[in-house]
């Protein structure tokens, strides 16, 4: 009987010091939370869906200005590369007042999709054209002859893969 009631004993014990939370001496903090900012305008944001961070820290995305676009309701709102705490404005095509990077790789090369200035007559909105981002440069990747494309995702040899 003393056994089972020693037994007893140890087992609630054992239970409310698992139960009492310990911070251990060796925890780190993983993340840190940043505020990237904007160009003026009243957001900014990345794709949750595509790598939008390197390991290096880069982090692509879009973000407002406060200039409106003179020809559809909206902020001029160019594509962005934040590094190293400097967030860089990524250039738009010719007429366009919208683009935003969905995605880049380790070496570099941001994808994603800029407007050129162009409304669509079927949807009445900008036409939106798959770009890709290199050495400061905007290059249009065109469409498969319709009037809209998207670069979803680029891998580190360099293949882009979207919709148009």
């Amino acid at each position: 009987m003393k056994s089972r009631t020693l037994m007893c004993i140890t087992a609630i014990t054992l239970f409310a010091a698992l139960a009492i939370p310990v911070r251990l001496a060796a925890q780190h903090t993983r993340y840190k939370l940043i505020d990237i900012g904007t160009f003026g305008g009243p957001t900014s944001q990345t794709n949750g869906e595509s790598v939008v961070i390197t390991n290096e820290g880069t982090v692509v995305g879009g973000a407002d200005t406060s200039t409106p676009c003179p020809y559809f309701s909206g902020l001029i709102s160019p594509a962005f590369k934040w590094q190293n705490g400097v967030m860089t404005e990524l250039a738009l095509l010719p007429g366009g007042c919208f683009s935003f990077a969905d995605a880049t790789n380790s070496h570099g090369l941001i994808v994603g999709l800029a407007d050129n200035g162009l409304i669509d007559p079927l949807t009445d909105v900008p036409e939106l054209r798959a770009v890709v981002w290199q050495g400061g440069q905007i290059i249009d990747l065109g469409t498969l002859g319709g009037s809209n494309s998207v670069a979803d995702a680029v891998n580190n040899r360099g293949e882009v893969i979207g919709v148009a």
